[in-house]
């Protein structure tokens, strides 16, 4: 019985995340390589993709943890925390908390404070009715 496109998707993603999904297996080709690592070239890709992702949004979690460990982080992340927008740059927005409850970095208090995305806007601080600061230098009220 063939399969229908949704169900060979939800097969498809769900080989990515777990190695042991072999339904895909199946409906996959030889072609020079044996199913089950066609597949695996995917999810490496889709592993690799993800943590470049991770280290890009949070370089500073990256760089107080080093990048072997960071790695081995991201991967217990993203099987905990699975990707499911097609947008990278929402992958990881419960990294704080992960990293609150991960044993090796609990007792790293400040850790989670420091995983807040490295492209987040900066929200000025300004008083309410004040006229921003080029504009009283360049009407010479300086």
């Amino acid at each position: 019985m063939p399969i229908s496109l949704p169900e060979l998707q939800a097969a498809f993603a769900a080989a990515l995340e777990d190695e042991d999904a072999g339904e895909l297996d199946t409906l996959v080709r030889a072609n020079g390589l044996a199913p089950g690592q066609r597949v695996a070239v995917y999810r490496n890709n889709t592993r690799l993709t993800q943590l470049e992702a991770l280290a890009g949004i949070y370089p500073a979690v990256q760089r107080l943890l080093g990048e072997e460990f960071f790695a081995h982080m991201a991967d217990l992340f993203a099987a905990m925390f699975p990707s499911r927008s097609g947008d990278l740059r929402r992958f990881g927005g419960e990294l704080a908390e992960f990293l609150e409850g991960f044993p090796p970095t609990a007792s790293l208090a400040y850790l989670p404070g420091v995983g807040y995305p490295a492209d987040r806007p900066l929200r000025p601080i300004t008083r309410p009715n004040r006229r921003p600061f080029d504009q009283v230098v360049h009407h010479g009220h300086w």
